[in-house]
């Protein structure tokens, strides 16, 4: 049986995804690791026993969805076949939305959604929303970690970034398009190339320990200097 541990909240996931493994080791399962494209050959590993103890082979593989297509009937067979075998567990990372993944309706899915103040805070970083910004981030960072809200809001004015460029976004539905479009517009490029630049500061001071400040404060001086 497969399972698929997603979501937009990848550092959720991905947390879970390795908790999830230590736990199965902790009941004396053997946890087996294997490359995606490899997955096509996974019932020639059964026979194999790598710990002598163990009483069960749990297998774990990342982005397994990207090797999956329709289109290619003799791998998408073997897929589905592995997939709905409940003799085999198989867990599988991948690093997207539920609604990106083409193998969702062969599997079982476990999804890790962000919270809904962090998709409140990107939107409220627009010029003279200071504001609401800052008390948006000040709630946020009580339960999220605040590298995470980092990577987001670098995430988000690169995307800016490349719709003032005329480029298209990849990986976004028409309505979350349509939303950075309508933000882009409050803004010149001029203004969010700095911003990418002072972010990019934040990055390389946290990772010399050259900065004074930590995550949390450098994006409330980020939102004073630039909202």
């Amino acid at each position: 049986m497969l399972t698929i541990i997603c979501g937009d909240d990848n550092s959720t996931s991905r947390q879970y995804y390795v908790d999830l493994q230590n736990q199965l080791k902790n009941q004396q399962k053997e946890v087996i690791f294997f490359k995606a494209k490899d997955f096509f050959d996974l019932s020639l590993w059964l026979g194999d026993s790598l710990m002598l103890f163990a009483t069960e082979k749990v297998f774990f593989t990342e982005n397994l969805d990207k090797y999956y297509s329709k289109r290619d009937k003799i791998n998408a067979e073997k897929i589905a076949k592995l997939s709905q075998d409940k003799t085999i567990e198989i867990y599988d990372w991948e690093n997207k939305a539920l609604w990106e993944l083409k193998l969702k309706a062969l599997a079982k899915t476990k999804e890790f959604k962000l919270s809904a103040t962090i998709f409140k805070l990107l939107d409220s970083f627009q010029p003279g929303n200071k504001k609401v910004f800052y008390q948006t981030l000040s709630i946020l960072t009580k339960t999220t970690d605040a590298s995470f809200i980092y990577s987001m809001l670098v995430r988000q004015v690169r995307n800016l970034i490349l719709l003032k460029m005329g480029q298209e976004l990849e990986r976004t539905t028409p309505w979350q398009a349509a939303k950075l479009k309508s933000l882009a517009r409050l803004w010149s490029e001029e203004k969010l190339l700095q911003i990418y630049e002072a972010l990019h500061k934040i990055d390389m001071g946290v990772k010399t320990s050259t900065t004074p400040f930590t995550v949390s404060q450098s994006l409330d001086i980020i939102s004073c200097y630039f909202l």
